[in-house]
Parts: structure tokens; sequence; C-alpha cells
């Protein structure tokens, strides 16, 4: 008889989840089944009421969570893996312990260096200098606050500590910080999602050389409704970025090309960059043609540059350094990488580079080992998952 596993998703569930999990070909080992949670956590993103449908997995919406519960108990659930922000696991993962027995999952394959502590805490001292930017004061007053509220939630209502009974880790960082955890009862060393699009045989044609611009919705992103964050930016810094695209047109003889941010549902979106060519879903593959990448230090699509070796230039503005978000993830870019760092605002900034297609190979090296791949396995996430499972 299959197991019953449950992947519960405090995001909204889409096309990228179902890629990155091995959802289709797990159901042919596990009887297999799908939740979105999102509204529970984002009741205002429910407006948007555009849902995955996919009838080939077994899709459940819930809303509740008395409705989760039930769910879980009708289906008989063996095994919980749960997909989204830490504090969102947390409050779930205590949920369950104390209210059915079964066994809970965590996948960590696509952490950042904004994960870990000690990393903030070497930038302790800089944003002490830095309280003198009244830009900075309003979001340091809100981080202290919510950390507070946070803080307080935990110790009056969360009792059950929530610990997984299986963890799949990519990454000497992920593998470490859980080891610290010593219940966590299995861990599996593995690789992390980007990498794993080595396995993927897309295919993809594209025999022109080009440059390619990591988009990440900056005006446009989930998260600034979800965690009611202020927008970073104004249209102006898409004016400035397309200037600097002609720039290196013509300075390289080839085209900016725009790897799309894979929730980008806006049909206009192109219109942003001029009309420039755009790309959802293939950020391996155009990164593989590229002879440079551009992104935003806080992309994580960082990753492909890394693992296929393509130099990288971060890009930042006079309106995103007035973000302490942006100001605290470049800096950690800084301390990671000595690649060219790019203010559109400041036309001099980006004419005066000698070689856009430098590479630290040293950061390089040091962020594969740390946040993608620490191990000789060759093995794709399909057999490693399903090996892993079998053994809870």
């Amino acid at each position: 008889m299959k197991k019953t596993i449950v992947y519960i998703f405090f995001y909204k569930f889409n096309k990228k989840y179902l890629d990155d999990y091995q959802i289709k070909f797990l159901s042919r080992s596990f009887n297999l089944h799908v939740i979105d949670f999102s509204f529970f956590f984002n009741k205002s993103l429910d407006k948007d009421k555009k849902y995955f449908k996919n009838k080939s997995i077994n899709f459940h919406i819930i809303r509740k969570e008395n409705e989760l519960l039930k769910i879980l108990k009708d289906l008989n659930c063996n095994c919980v893996a749960m997909f989204g922000d830490e504090s969102s696991k947390s409050y779930i993962g205590n949920l369950l312990r104390k209210n059915i027995e079964l066994k809970i999952i965590e996948f960590i394959l696509g952490d950042t260096p904004d994960e870990y502590y000690s990393l903030k805490d070497y930038l302790k001292k800089i944003i002490y200098f830095n309280l003198f930017n009244l830009n900075f004061f309003k979001d340091i007053f809100t981080k202290v606050i919510l950390f507070i509220k946070r803080k307080l939630k935990n110790t009056f209502f969360n009792k059950v500590t929530y610990i997984p009974d299986l963890v799949f880790c990519a990454g000497k960082l992920s593998q470490d910080r859980m080891n610290k955890i010593k219940r966590v009862k299995k861990i599996i060393s593995t690789h992390s999602f980007d990498f794993e699009k080595k396995y993927n045989k897309k295919k993809f044609f594209l025999k022109k050389k080009i440059i390619v611009y990591y988009d990440k919705m900056i005006m446009h992103h989930r998260d600034y409704r979800r965690k009611d964050i202020r927008v970073p930016v104004t249209k102006s810094y898409f004016n400035k970025l397309n200037d600097f695209f002609y720039y290196l047109e013509n300075r390289y003889n080839c085209k900016v090309v725009i790897a799309l941010h894979p929730r980008c549902e806006i049909t206009s979106y192109k219109r942003l960059f001029n009309n420039r060519e755009c790309y959802k879903n293939l950020t391996y593959e155009i990164t593989k043609k590229a002879i440079f990448v551009l992104t935003d230090p806080a992309t994580t699509a960082i990753s492909f540059p890394v693992i296929l070796k393509r130099p990288m230039v971060f890009i930042t503005s006079n309106e995103l350094n007035n973000s302490l978000v942006h100001f605290i993830r470049l800096t950690i870019r800084k301390i990671l990488f000595k690649q060219p760092i790019i203010n559109i605002d400041d036309s001099n900034s980006y004419k005066t580079i000698k070689n856009y297609q430098y590479i630290d190979k040293s950061g390089y090296r040091n962020y594969f080992i740390n946040y993608i791949k620490n191990n000789s396995h060759d093995a794709s996430h399909k057999r490693i998952f399903v090996k892993g499972i079998k053994s809870l």
C-alpha cells in the first residue's frame, strides 16, 4: 500500500513548485496530495482568484485550520511536507504536532546568504553607523517591532517546539545548521533546485550571443503586499536601466534579454524593458548562452551564473540605496563576491568598468559549496526524494 504524502504550500501553488518538487514523478510512488493553504496567511492575495489548475494531480484549496486538520485525518496522512517562510512552517508544524501523529519533511534546497545570521551579525556595525540615514530609520523601527511581536507570540502561544523528521539539504551551511538541531532524525544531503536544472533537458535554441538581465519584479513583487513592504523604486528606475542596456548593447554588439521572474503574470510587462525579448522559466537555458549576467543582489537566481560559470554584475540605483533590505543584501554580496557593482543613476560608474566579464573564482567556488552542492553524489532529485521519503 502506498504511503499518503501531503504537500502544504503557504504561497500560491504554481507550475514552478510542481516541477521543482517533482510532484508528478513522486505521485507514481506515493498517494500524493497538494494543498494550497496560501489564503490562511495571505488573505489579501485571494483577490487575485488565480489558483493553479491541473487535473493530473490531487489538488486542494484549504482556507482554515480545522479544514486542514480534517483533510489530513480523512486522508490517513503518513507524511507532510511544508513549503513557505519559517514563521508559517513553525506555526503549522506546531499545530500538527499537537493534533496529528505523522512525519514532517522539510526541503532546504534554495537557501541564500540572507538566511544566515553570521553574515547579519557582521552587518550590525554597518547598520549602526547608518542610523543617521532617515530612509533607514522607519525600516529599522518596523523590523524591531515585528521582531518583538514574533518573540512574544512564540513565548506565549507556541509551547510545542516544531522539529522535522526528515530534511533534504543543499549546501554546506544549510546542512551544518540542521546538524546543530540534534533532534532532527534524518538529514539527506543533495543539491539545490537551481542545480537540478542540469538534469532537465529543455530544448532551447539561441545562436546569437546575449547579455541576460534577471528580473525580480522590483515594482510588483507579491512580498510587498504580503509583508507590507514599501515599493523601493519608481518607473524612473526602468528608464535608467534601459539606458544602461543600450550602452551595453552598443559596447558589446549584442542584445540584452530579460529572464522574467517565474511568477510574473503581467502581460504587458516587457514594455518596462522597451519590448526587449523576455523569457519565463528558462533562466538556466538563457544563462548558458550569456556572455555575462546583470542582476539585482536580492535575487536567488545568482546561483545560475555560479553553476554555469558566467560573469555577473550587480545593479543598484539611488532609489534602491535608500532601502534597508537592499542595503543589507548588497553588502552581503560584496562580502561574498568581488564582482562589478553598477549604479545605473551614475553613467560614469558603468562607463569606467573595464571588464564586465570578470569572475571571482574563489567567491564562486565558496558560494557553490555553501549554498548549492557540497557532495559528490550525481543523482537527480527524483531518485533522492523517493528513496528518502520511503525510508521514513
